[in-house]
This record gives structure tokens, C-alpha cells and sequence, in this order.
């Protein structure tokens, strides 16, 4: 019997029927645990100079790496429950839209995904998140593999859900915005996209760099403790024999 309790979505205000309706067709596309995970919709943005970690548009947490301490009470007090391992997030104005809505709901659901089959692509991700803009000018988040394959099946997802059309003008407003998200239409195909073999590519690539980059006064705890060289051997492993 699991320690956790059923995995559940938690509304924290009345969502529309057809906004949840929308919800249960993303959770029915992918596969969920039966307990330890809690998906969170809340009605609240959230100011990122006040809490850091929750001014986005929404969030995936593995709590076993930790809890946030600098976060909104009602989700503060839920971390250190530990009714739950993992928490999917979304911000208030992530439910207004129903194309967002779909697509960052997908996005984070795969964050969790990928966090299910090895803690290893969250940590290298997490590295990369705190080190690459530090290196290299030129970078964008569509620079982090880990990214690239959430986009890439927010994306997919949201034409099994929303219909071809509708996916398409998403994407489109969201390359006008942020260029680099052409990247995308790169893959014809989430499955074209090897989000292991290219998180090694970019630890290979800038390894010296990143060495430099552990070592600056930004750089937290857990970015200076990255083994880079372990972290390249882990995941190579991974992607010969899986988890």
C-alpha cells in the first residue's frame, strides 16, 4: 500500500465544466500512478520576486528532491504534508485560455513523465536551466532538450485534443513571440526528437564551460555539486539499456 494518497485534481476555484472536461481528455492521453501525485489548478498568479518558483505558467515538482520553502502558504503547507511525492502546478491565468490550458497542462504532465523514468533527466535539466544563459549569448529555452521534448508533446497532445487548426495557431502565436520556438516544426514528430542523446550532445558541447560556470557566484548548491562527467556516463547508460 502506498504512503501517498490518490493521485488527484485539486480546483482552487469553479472552473468551468468544459475547462475539466478539456483537463480529463489531456490525463486520459497519458498515464498517471495511482497515488503520489496531485495536479493543482490554482485561481492565484503568483509575483516571481515575491515566489521565485511559482511565477510561471506552471510548474512540475518531484518533492523528494525537496520542498520550496519560499511558497504560497496553501502550496507550502501541501509540500510539507507529504500526502504527496509530486505536484503538477497551474497558475491562474494558465485555466483563462483553453489552448494554454491544454498545452501547459500537457507540457508539465511530461515533465513528471520524464522525471518517472529516471531523476537523472531532471537533474541534468535543472543544471542546464542554471548554467547555459551564463555561457552562451545566444541561448533560449528552446535550447534545453528536456524543453524541447515537453513543447514537443504539449504540442502533440493539444492537436489529439484541440484539433489540428487550433494547435496550429498556438504555435504560431507562439513563435511570433518567442522565435526561437520554430525549433519545433524542426520535427515533424515527437518521436524524431531524442531528448536523452541530446542532453549529452550539450553537456559534451560546453563541459568545459559548465565546469566554469559551477564554480560563479550565482551558482546554488546543487548546481556546484553536478558531476557532469557521472551525469554524461548516467545518462549514456540510459540510453542504451533504459531505466
Amino acid at each position: 500500500m502506498s504512503q501517498y494518497a490518490l493521485t488527484a485534481i485539486k480546483y482552487l476555484y469553479e472552473l468551468e465544466e468544459h475547462k475539466k472536461h478539456l483537463i480529463q481528455k489531456v490525463i486520459n492521453e497519458v498515464v498517471l500512478p495511482e497515488s503520489g501525485l496531485i495536479i493543482i489548478v490554482d485561481s492565484e498568479d503568483y509575483d516571481s520576486n515575491i515566489y521565485p518558483s511559482w511565477g510561471d505558467l506552471g510548474l512540475h515538482m518531484n518533492l523528494s528532491n525537496g520542498i520550496e520553502d519560499i511558497s504560497p502558504p496553501y502550496l507550502y503547507d501541501l509540500m510539507v504534508s507529504r500526502k504527496y511525492s509530486n505536484i503538477v502546478w497551474l497558475s491562474g491565468r494558465t485555466s483563462k485560455d483553453i489552448p494554454t490550458l491544454v498545452w501547459s497542462l500537457s507540457h508539465e504532465l511530461r515533465h513528471y513523465y520524464q522525471d518517472s523514468i529516471s531523476s537523472i533527466i531532471s537533474r541534468c535539466g535543472y543544471f542546464l536551466y542554471h548554467t547555459m544563459g551564463f555561457i552562451d549569448s545566444n541561448f533560449t529555452y528552446m535550447d534545453l532538450p528536456h524543453e524541447v521534448d515537453a513543447e514537443l508533446f504539449g504540442w502533440e497532445i493539444s492537436k489529439k485534443v484541440l484539433g489540428e487548426e487550433v494547435a496550429e495557431e498556438f504555435i504560431q502565436k507562439m513563435i511570433n513571440r518567442y522565435p526561437s520556438y520554430a525549433k519545433l516544426r524542426e520535427f515533424k514528430e515527437r518521436a524524431e526528437y531524442n531528448m536523452i542523446k541530446e542532453l549529452i550532445n550539450v553537456l559534451k558541447k560546453y563541459k568545459n564551460e559548465l565546469m566554469i560556470a559551477q564554480i560563479l557566484d550565482h551558482a546554488d548548491e546543487i548546481t556546484r555539486q553536478f558531476k557532469i562527467s557521472q551525469e554524461i556516463n548516467n545518462l549514456e547508460y540510459l540510453l542504451l539499456y533504459g531505466r
